[in-house]
């Protein structure tokens, strides 16, 4: 591991990575196809870190040079740009929305998990060993970051779920031209996040990033729901869901599933053979 990597570790409050380990190594990403090695290292600590951090960290890593060094993040990679008033609050940026990347269209969704299902359902059974046929969505959306109220379209989540509860996601996300993907399951924020969707079983639900730990839903009716009990800091924007839903970072479980955009991989296929 690289300093680089040892150094954006270390910038991480202590009380997330303890609170990450000790979540029964929670959200266990398996990263599909080739490519942002050193970005996948810093994931392992478990659920509360997530892909947010990653997302940061592939934002500002380049390849190796021709010569061969060793790939490394931009000098000016910090791990985030989240900022804190006096308060210790998290400061939410005033900027206009905006969008960065290239969407990652339905066709190249599609493409991907078809050729990958079968592994992604089999990495969900092994956290979710009584889930009968698992379902993968085939849309999802993109987190706005509030640091600067940017949607990054290289990074977009699709649920998984059998019957109608979420086990788990994929997260596929673009690097140096190729589209990759992460299988994440494991602990008990799937089912806070399928008691949410009941909860607002017709709602195009938004979904935010605050710092680099916290992921909230938005309802149309500016109701904020946080994965994890606490506090939310969207709790004092004024009309929350208008300020923040876009096309991109909406989703509804139930369309999604009265239109059938999603495939399913039978209780009985699996490629991984559990000990």
């Amino acid at each position: 591991m690289n300093d680089r990597i040892m150094n954006g570790i270390d910038s991480i409050d202590d009380s997330l990575i303890e609170e990450a380990m000790n979540y029964r190594r929670t959200r266990k990403p398996i990263y599909i196809a080739a490519g942002a090695a050193a970005a996948v290292m810093l994931i392992g600590t478990g659920f509360l870190l997530g892909t947010n951090y990653m997302q940061q960290y592939i934002a500002s890593y380049s390849p190796p040079t021709e010569d061969g060094d060793t790939a490394q993040p931009d000098d000016s990679y910090s791990g985030g740009d989240t900022k804190y008033g006096d308060d210790g609050k998290i400061i939410l940026s005033d900027a206009d929305v905006s969008f960065t990347g290239t969407e990652i269209n339905a066709e190249e969704i599609k493409e991907i998990i078809e050729r990958e299902k079968v592994h992604i359902a089999s990495v969900i059974r092994l956290e979710t060993p009584d889930a009968g046929d698992i379902n993968i969505s085939l849309v999802g959306y993109s987190h706005l970051q509030t640091d600067d109220n940017t949607v990054s379209l290289d990074f977009v989540t699709l649920p998984v779920f059998t019957d109608d509860r979420l086990i788990g996601e994929v997260t596929l996300f673009k690097y140096d031209g190729e589209i990759h993907c992460s299988p994440a399951a494991g602990g008990s924020g799937w089912a806070a996040k399928t008691e949410i969707f009941s909860q607002n079983p017709d709602e195009e639900l938004a979904f935010v990033y605050v710092g680099q730990s916290g992921e909230y839903m938005i309802a149309p009716d500016n109701t904020v729901y946080g994965i994890w009990e606490g506090e939310s800091p969207l709790d004092d924007v004024p009309d929350c869901y208008a300020r923040y839903a876009t096309e991109y970072n909406t989703f509804s479980f139930n369309k999604m599933i009265a239109d059938r955009n999603y495939v399913t991989v039978p209780a009985d296929v699996s490629n991984i053979t559990l000990q």
